[in-house]
């Protein structure tokens, strides 16, 4: 990874990064905060997942740098989407209630933390695994 604020680089050249939006809050009352997954190889799949707990471990042609955490709980994704031409997705605003609509353990309240991760499709990347991983995101919900 050469490139420490994002993920390993992938068919573009460079790594993928997922960072908060330039509008919206960690307020779980206004529910406003939007992820934005960018550096994607044009028109592929990608999501946005979360876990309880950080990771580290080898994954495709990245790595893994969020993990379920405690029994019981899994990895939360949200929706499939395609990059479009240029190579970004965007998931929010809305995350607090599509967590309450989707996720049983899962669910984003205040004072709790998530870390979030891109996954996504990478045909042609430089591993030939075929897909890859952003860097991740730590969010410590606010009321």
């Amino acid at each position: 990874n050469l490139d420490p604020r994002a993920g390993c680089a992938n068919s573009t050249g460079v790594g993928a990064t997922l960072r908060a939006g330039a509008s919206g809050t960690n307020s779980v009352t206004a529910d406003d905060l939007v992820l934005e997954l960018a550096q994607l190889p044009p028109h592929q799949s990608a999501l946005i997942y979360m876990g309880a707990e950080r990771d580290f471990a080898l994954f495709g042609d990245g790595q893994r740098l969020a993990r379920p955490g405690p029994p019981g709980f899994q990895y939360y994704r949200f929706p499939v989407r395609n990059a479009g031409v240029e190579g970004v997705v965007r998931e929010g605003p809305g995350l607090v209630a599509w967590s309450r609509a989707h996720f049983q353990e899962g669910v984003i309240v205040a004072g709790s933390t998530w870390h979030f991760q891109g996954y996504y499709r990478d045909p042609q990347g430089p591993c030939g695994l075929r897909f890859n991983l952003s860097d991740a995101l730590s969010v410590q919900f606010a009321p």
